[in-house]
Order: C-alpha cells, then structure tokens, then sequence
C-alpha cells in the first residue's frame, strides 16, 4: 500500500472523502492523501488552520485509516466512510505507532494512547518540549525518547503501557 499526500486536486481522481470531520469545513487549507493498492486508488480530503510540521503520516489498520497531520490525528472508518476521531495535538503531529490494538500518537510533548475505537485511554503529556518517539514496545512498558533541549538534547523514558505513567524520566 503507497500513501502520498498532495497539496492540490489529483488528476484522475475525481472524488475525496473529507477525514478531518465537520468542523473542518470552515477552514482554509487544504491537503489530499492519495492510499493506491495496486490499481485501486482512494483519495481523502484534510482541511486544517495553517502549518504546524513537516511530519505527516498515514497508515491502515483493519478497516480504519489513521492520518497524522500538522496539527491533528485522524482515525477514519474506511467501511462506514466516517471521521471517529479527530485529536489535536500539543504543538504538532509527531509520529504514529501501533502496538497490540492500541494507537500511539507522539507530539511535540507527550504520547495519546487511543483505542481502535477512538477512545483516549491515557494522555501523558510530560516527556519532551520538541518531540516524542517511541523506541520499543515491551509487555508491559514503551521506551522512548522525549527532546527538552533542542537541538540534540533527548532523554530516555520508559512508560507504563496500561496507564500511561511515568515509570523512569532521565533528566541527564
């Protein structure tokens, strides 16, 4: 599966769904992710308040497409063709990982741990000023890295995969 985000209208594609919910409608940018499988093509319609980040990120899991972007995370059902959840994010879109029928959205600060569904089941917002990655996944905890003094200054933490709390910060 290719995902390409384009800036304008996609020649050949004559229909996008909006995945950035109703109330996106009243803003003025806007964005298309282009999912091709094989010779199947879907186009989808993002429109957002202005640029926050060059990070953007597309993925699909069973039958939802997850969509991060600028300033937003969007959970789309592909099947029922409607927007589950839209997330905004704490300064940016970071990155996205799954792990176990749970989402992981990363920001610029913290980590959203989002079930399928669409529902928050943790937030923890204290481990980094300027990005957030996950390095792994175990049983029961995430390793990653959170950066508090740009450029170059990461820290190491380790979470509890359940609550979301911190369970080692290193402050370096």
């Amino acid at each position: 599966m290719i995902f390409t985000f384009y800036p304008d209208i996609i020649p050949g594609v004559t229909e996008a769904e909006v995945i950035s919910g109703e109330k996106s409608f009243q803003l003025c940018n806007t964005e298309y992710l282009v999912v091709k499988n094989g010779d199947e093509k879907r186009a989808f319609k993002i429109i957002y308040e202005c640029h926050y980040s060059p990070f953007k990120e597309a993925a699909i899991e069973d039958s939802l497409l997850l969509v991060g972007h600028e300033g937003h995370f969007y959970l789309y059902d592909l099947k029922a063709k409607r927007t589950l959840r839209v997330l905004k994010m704490n300064g940016y879109f970071g990155h996205l990982y799954i792990d176990n029928n749970y989402l992981f959205v990363a920001d610029a600060e913290g980590l959203f741990c989002i079930h399928k569904t669409g529902e928050t089941i943790w937030h923890n917002n204290n481990l980094g000023i300027d990005g957030v990655i996950i390095q792994t996944f175990a049983e029961n905890k995430i390793y990653g890295n959170g950066e508090w003094d740009p450029p170059g200054g990461w820290r190491d933490f380790v979470l509890d995969k359940k609550t979301g709390k911190t369970i080692t910060l290193d402050f370096g």
